[in-house]
């Protein structure tokens, strides 16, 4: 993969609750990280079973980051929020890191 492909600036949340000033747990969205990624687009097969209403996203990342990429972080792209569903390292390379991140409503 060429550095150049990294295009895309993402962000990492993690999920948290806060008492607000009525001491109410609300649910927030803490920033973790920030990183250039790939946007893969989805296969043919992808789309037709999700009937053209995918809502899976897959991010392609550099392998080495600053934080590790849990399966229980968010990612805020392109205005919605996408919860990190499967995530596939490069053990043989150590380049590039496979996220699988579907759509949600927050």
């Amino acid at each position: 993969m060429e550095i150049g492909e990294l295009d895309t600036r993402i962000v990492f949340n993690r999920k948290v609750q806060e008492k607000d000033k009525n001491g109410e747990l609300k649910k927030k969205l803490v920033p973790v990280f920030l990183c250039w990624a790939e946007i893969r687009k989805a296969t043919a097969k992808e789309f037709k079973e999700s009937e053209g209403r995918s809502t899976k996203i897959t991010f392609a990342i550099r392998e080495q980051q600053k934080n590790k990429v849990e399966t229980n972080m968010v990612i805020a792209f392109n205005g919605g929020n996408f919860e990190v569903i499967e995530t596939l390292p490069d053990y043989k390379n150590k380049e590039i890191f496979l996220i699988k991140g579907e759509l949600f409503e927050w």
